[in-house]
């Protein structure tokens, strides 16, 4: 275009961390950005703050972050931080156990998907994968939601879940009709690849919920790497 490039950020300019610029680099999503001046000012004044993360941190973090802070102004997980006023950085590693009666419409998922989201304190953009039953894999509204998100889908025959290991909610009910006690917890948690639980089971109009986190690590050094 004939034009000259103008850095004007003040985090660039001074070589000071910046936490939108690695969380977008990162493939991380920002739930709050209006956190983001909070955490700018505070380094660019020369302080330091903490962090925490709900995954383990491979290497350094970047000058003036603490790691394991007790009242973190930065956080990093699937989950709502218990701080409103903390910076949430979220990245893509949860997996969502579904499992839902015959004909529920996408409309019905979707807005049980936002009342578990919001009580649980999950992050809607820290879903990649939706997980189910394979009685499930052709099921119209679950896979119209799932696409609407971008999600991708994958189900599991009752003996791929049966061999997840783990402690998960019971229901006499749910065995007879699937075979396994449980389909949501199971399925999240195969889906996962070997990640963890992390929001149990939410049921109600016929619908479960529950959500499990994949094993990544954080890394504060892509930042340089792209630089």
């Amino acid at each position: 275009l004939g034009a000259e490039a103008v850095v004007t950020t003040a985090t660039d300019r001074n070589n000071i961390f910046a936490a939108d610029e690695w969380a977008g680099r990162s493939g991380y999503a920002v739930a709050n950005p209006k956190a983001i001046k909070l955490v700018s000012s505070a380094l660019l004044e020369g302080r330091e703050i903490g962090f925490a993360s709900e995954f383990p941190v491979a290497g350094d973090p970047p000058p003036g972050l603490i790691p394991n802070a007790t009242h973190p102004a930065l956080v990093i997980g699937a989950t709502r931080p218990s701080a409103d006023d903390a910076l949430w950085i979220v990245p893509p590693a949860a997996v969502l156990g579904v499992g839902c009666r015959r004909g529920t419409p996408r409309a019905k998922l979707e807005t049980f998907f936002r009342m578990f989201c919001r009580e649980s304190g999950l992050s809607p953009e820290a879903v990649t994968k939706a997980c189910s039953i394979d009685l499930k894999k052709d099921e119209a509204g679950l896979l119209e939601c799932c696409r609407g998100h971008g999600w991708e889908v994958e189900t599991f025959q009752a003996g791929e879940r049966k061999a997840v290991p783990g402690d998960f909610a019971w229901s006499i009910f749910v065995k007879k009709v699937t075979g396994v006690s449980n389909v949501c917890e199971r399925a999240a948690v195969a889906g996962s690849r070997g990640g963890s639980l992390r929001v149990t089971k939410t049921s109600g109009e016929g619908i479960t919920m529950s959500a499990a986190v994949r094993n990544i690590v954080i890394d504060f050094a892509i930042l340089e790497e792209n630089k």
